[in-house]
């Protein structure tokens, strides 16, 4: 546990990409394999499962201290984090008071490493009276350092994060163990366990199946932002276009008995999409489609929201199924059989899906269409027509590319229609979290109705490190109300808020609902009188309506 305190301390300790690799690698080096493992756990976001809720921690703190709870409010407004908040406020706190326990001596033997800790220690809290929880923890904050009450505060509420990006991980750990970054990315792809039989399969030499036992995806293949330059030094014989859907990109595993879904957050959601879990029955087939999964009515791709009600609901009804079919639109085949495919160039690899999918026939799998152009000059015609298509833009794949693993120059590229944008008012503002918790980085803006505004989208992406910083202080300067960590500020500054939807929604006050909202520039030539309207928001929703409701093929 102090090992795992004080690798996260140096890795908060430095910025440098390379340096946190060596302080990684040294660390899976020296450590046993389960502590290894639980650090990979936890650094890549796998640990989600909470004892204590931020809040219970919270009351449980002030309960124990001798602070006044408008210290604690004022405190997390700067620091934008519980658990850190706390670790911070013991320092000023020379004893706490009530306590009701003490660790036991096969408590302190359980601390002592991080494995026990996530097996033992955690487990046995979440079974306990609220008063000897509320008596561990104050041992355990009276008897430990800042940083160790820190991460321990963080593994109790379930929302371990550190400022380590998972490819710095992968490196270190395929330095530690010489192996290939892409292996390593593999065998830790999808949902696993921290156990000796996972340490064996990454020491092994043998080559890594999507298709194994466990069914794991393979790390999916990402593309970068289109750019017109491209133009100028390909030709375009070199490309395959697709339409770019907004549905859910996923990894279809076809394994005997299994089938399973895997998104590209490497969340299994086979439940959820229940038609997926019996394609092929009737054959005798293994193979991994990647794709994407749409709801289609009518050979019409629907609106997004529209899945998400099958992602809201644990359970799925006749009803639902029915009124939000699913198909899975498949664009790659990773493997099939024992034969993996990926090194295969993108366009040999499409031969074999169209091949597979015409053997292989499923009335829920479809292959995605695809097309070429004869000259750049029918690039715009094609972008221009996603959106009568229902599609976000483009994709376009280079034909001669291997499938690779994330985002890779001159393999894929997105080419995504214009956003909706609309002027809106900044109406409140919160502070954000990580680096940025002791900034404004989190704003609602708000449309005029009327001479009332009200709150239409919130954005916290857009805008530079000089203009938050000047926000910052704005914010600051012309604060109305404080509501815990939210601001009211006077209705001044005017924002262009650009998104990729508008739809009805039942759920917001002012009846419609945006889709990714950012924000796209600071309109400080623009007063709050000059800001739109819910009624031009209306209007961008019946015009794409009408787009929507031309013919336009799938």
């Amino acid at each position: 546990m102090k090992s795992f305190a004080r690798l996260i301390t140096d890795l908060d300790g430095t910025n440098s990409k390379n340096s946190k690799v060596e302080i990684l690698r040294r660390y899976f080096i020296s450590e046993a394999p389960t502590e290894s493992l639980w650090a990979l756990h936890l650094l890549l976001g796998k640990t989600k499962k909470r004892i204590i809720t931020s809040l219970q921690l919270r009351e449980h703190f002030l309960s124990l201290s001798e602070l006044p709870e408008w210290l604690f409010v004022e405190s997390y407004s700067h620091v934008g984090d519980t658990a850190e908040t706390i670790s911070l406020l013991l320092r000023s706190q020379q004893k706490l008071r009530g306590a009701v326990a003490q660790i036991t001596e096969s408590q302190q033997t359980d601390l002592e490493t991080l494995q026990s800790v996530m097996e033992k220690i955690l487990p046995s809290l979440q079974k306990t009276e609220v008063e000897t929880l509320r008596g561990f923890l104050w041992s355990f904050w009276q008897s430990h350092a800042a940083t160790e009450n820190f991460v321990f505060n963080k593994l109790c509420t379930g929302g371990f994060r550190i400022g380590v990006a998972e490819g710095l991980v992968f490196k270190a750990l395929a330095q530690a163990l010489k192996k290939s970054e892409l292996q390593v990315m593999q065998i830790l792809a999808g949902t696993w366990q921290p156990n000796l039989e996972l340490w064996e399969e990454l020491i092994s030499q043998e080559e890594f199946s999507a298709q194994s036992a466990k069914v794991r995806p393979f790390p999916f293949c990402l593309a970068l932002s289109w750019s017109d330059s491209l133009t100028q030094v390909t030709s375009p014989a070199a490309w395959q276009l697709e339409w770019k859907w907004d549905g859910i990109r996923a990894q279809l595993l076809v394994n005997h008995e299994q089938r399973v879904l895997w998104t590209r957050g490497e969340d299994e959601i086979t439940a959820q999409f229940p038609e997926m879990a019996h394609v092929y029955t009737d054959q005798n087939v293994r193979v991994v489609l990647d794709g994407e999964l749409l709801v289609i009515r009518e050979g019409q791709v629907a609106p997004f929201a529209d899945l998400q009600v099958r992602l809201g609901r644990k359970k799925l009804g006749e009803k639902t199924l029915k009124d939000h079919p699913v198909e899975f639109l498949a664009y790659d085949i990773l493997q099939e059989g024992e034969t993996d495919l990926r090194d295969l160039p993108m366009n040999e690899r499409r031969t074999r899906l169209v091949d597979f999918c015409e053997r292989h026939p499923d009335p829920f799998v479809k292959v995605n269409k695809a097309w070429s152009l004869a000259n750049w000059s029918e690039l715009p015609g094609w972008y221009e027509q996603s959106l009568q298509n229902r599609a976000e833009g483009l994709v376009l794949k280079r034909l001669d590319s291997k499938y690779q693993a994330g985002r890779k120059v001159d393999v894929w590229y997105k080419h995504k229609i214009a956003p909706m944008t609309l002027d809106a008012v900044l109406l409140y503002a919160q502070a954000g979290s990580g680096r940025r918790a002791n900034l404004f980085t989190d704003y609602t803006f708000a449309l005029w109705q009327g001479e009332q505004l009200m709150p239409f989208a919130k954005a916290y992406s857009g805008l530079t490190d000089v203009e938050i910083a000047e926000l910052d202080r704005w914010i600051r300067q012309h604060t109305l109300e404080k509501f815990g960590p939210v601001r009211s500020v006077a209705p001044l500054q005017v924002f262009e808020i650009g998104f990729e939807g508008i739809q009805k929604s039942a759920r917001h006050k002012i009846g419609l609902a945006v889709r990714f909202p950012r924000i796209l520039r600071w309109r400080k030539d623009k007063l709050a009188k000059d800001a739109d309207t819910l009624e031009t928001a209306k209007r961008l929703l019946e015009e794409r309506d009408e787009i929507l409701a031309m013919d336009g093929p799938v």
